[in-house]
């Protein structure tokens, strides 16, 4: 939403063959993807249930879940990926971790 992550709650996605996962803030999660030509779109995620203290770190779990339900295309340039809605607004933006 054009604010960077909660201090040391740093948003994270890794794909692999059959799914996407990372972690969302509070808790590590899991959703599969489908993705077809710049299309991209992921399944329910499912997550681990930690309690996090924090205000913060809740509302940036729920607003990037939420934002991955509603990812319907991708565009990756250099070492940046940018997930977008259906309308061609970014949602979430990702840096490359090496």
């Amino acid at each position: 939403a054009g604010s960077p992550p909660v201090a040391g709650a740093d948003v994270t996605l890794r794909f692999t063959d059959t799914h996407a996962d990372g972690f969302a803030s509070c808790n590590q999660y899991r959703a599969p993807y489908t993705v077809s030509g710049s299309s991209l779109s992921f399944g329910p995620a499912i997550s681990t249930k930690r309690a996090c203290i924090e205000d913060a770190r809740n509302a940036q779990e729920t607003a990037y879940l939420d934002a991955l339900a509603n990812v319907a295309s991708y565009a990756a340039l250099d070492d940046r990926l940018t997930l977008s809605n259906a309308g061609g607004a970014p949602l979430l933006t990702f840096s490359r971790v090496r």
